[in-house]
């Protein structure tokens, strides 16, 4: 015979997994590569957030793209969020690491390859944005990679930061890589 603190611990269990499940912010299952040309801007689309970035060397070497932004849907998307995203745009050269502001994350990006593709001579451009329904933790890294290569972030983490190079390996924080993606965590 089962007593009730033996059914009341299982409810308890079970109530802890469920809430465990449902506290996931990114949903890996439901992700998609988005991709941007010469000069392009990739984006998220809305009800998506920033996990990985492949960016050029010196030609369209993200699989014949010069960008490739992966993202994947959020799981806690609030329904009644404003439709307009606080966002601001910043600009830089090869090997500068962009950093989102506190609470933004990157929902577009344009990469180079040997030139100054982006416009205004910038390497990279990047659209930093608070979607209004995802809070971002002060814990974060930087994960480094080759050109052509998607660099992602970890589970439960976004992208809020980038260095990308020209044709050679100008993001030297981790001694010399073409790609550099910062990975904050999600609360």
């Amino acid at each position: 015979a089962t007593s009730s603190s033996d059914i009341m611990l299982r409810y308890v269990i079970l109530a802890a997994a469920s809430l465990a499940v449902a506290r996931a912010d990114v949903d890996y299952t439901d992700c998609r590569d988005h991709f941007g040309g010469y000069g392009e801007t990739a984006e998220c689309m809305s009800g998506y957030l920033p996990v990985g970035l492949c960016s050029s060397g010196r030609r369209a070497d993200c699989g014949g793209h010069w960008t490739i932004l992966k993202c994947c849907r959020e799981v806690n998307l609030l329904t009644d969020k404003p439709e307009t995203f606080a966002c601001n745009t910043m600009t830089g050269t090869y090997g500068q690491y962009l950093e989102c502001p506190a609470g933004r994350m990157v929902f577009g990006i344009c990469t180079s390859g040997m030139y100054a593709d982006c416009g205004n001579d910038d390497f990279t451009r990047m659209s930093c944005c608070d979607d209004h329904s995802q809070t971002i933790q002060t814990s974060c890294n930087w994960v480094h990679g080759n050109y052509g290569i998607k660099v992602e972030c970890g589970t439960n983490q976004v992208m809020t930061g980038a260095c990308t190079s020209g044709y050679q390996d100008n993001c030297s924080m981790s001694g010399g890589a073409y790609t550099g993606v910062k990975c904050c965590v999600l609360a």
